[in-house]
């Protein structure tokens, strides 16, 4: 944003002046987290560390089973 709360003419402007990323870095890192599966991937390796693909397939079908359940008791418990 601009002193006077306009925004920029052109997005790339809206990173900060000192961005370690350029705007096309952005964009793709925004495309690649954007993608729930991608996104689910990625997060898996950021908390858990470094697994084998057998590994992750595991914690990411775990996770995906863990939260249809949280989900069928959050609507179970919505109309009882």
């Amino acid at each position: 944003m601009s002193i006077d709360g306009a925004p920029p003419p052109e997005p790339a402007d809206l990173l900060p002046e000192r961005s370690v990323l350029t705007f096309e870095e952005y964009m793709a890192m925004q495309r690649a987290v954007g993608n729930e599966t991608r996104f689910r991937v990625l997060y898996r390796h950021k908390r858990d560390g470094a697994m084998s693909a057998k590994e992750l397939r595991e914690a990411l079908l775990d996770h995906g089973v863990e939260e249809l359940l949280r989900r069928e008791q959050a609507f179970a418990d919505a109309y009882e």
